[in-house]
């Protein structure tokens, strides 16, 4: 399970994302503009966030980029979501470092699929994290027995 940002100001957006993510069994979190999204972000730490682009207060790829750069060293992906269907929005997503970017309407069947790569690529992050932290213990525990 994973504990995941939804960031839209269209409500019926918002809804279709919240039963999306909770049919797949995820915590939802739901923020209505990029500054919600920002604060949300540092008090929830979600492993997932999905971003639309267009918003009133502060946009989706402003909030990102602040998200982003508040821990360097975690990677949370950030998947866009917007009805600005060009190569300009596109590129720029990814360029900031979103992971993906989807175009609305959301094909419900694609989001699931996206969503599920995240989910595996996240474990496997933390299976190394954890594989990392069992071989520091090893070292440490050599270089004290010498």
């Amino acid at each position: 399970m994973l504990k995941v940002l939804a960031v839209d100001d269209t409500e019926a957006n918002l809804k279709l994302l919240q039963l999306v993510l909770k049919r797949m069994g995820h915590e939802v979190l739901v923020a209505r503009n990029g500054l919600e999204a920002v604060e949300l972000y540092d008090s929830e730490k979600p492993d997932l966030i999905l971003m639309d682009v267009m918003m009133g207060v502060m946009d989706g790829f402003e909030a990102a980029e602040l998200i982003l750069n508040r821990e360097p060293d975690h990677w949370v992906p950030i998947l866009f979501l917007s009805a600005a269907a060009t190569e300009e929005y596109f590129y720029k997503g990814l360029d900031i470092g979103g992971y993906d970017y989807l175009f609305k309407p959301i094909n419900q069947n694609l989001l699931r699929s996206k969503i599920g790569s995240i989910e595996r690529i996240l474990l496997r992050q933390k299976q190394l994290e954890q594989e990392n932290e069992r071989l520091k213990a090893i070292i440490d525990e050599a270089n004290l027995n010498r």
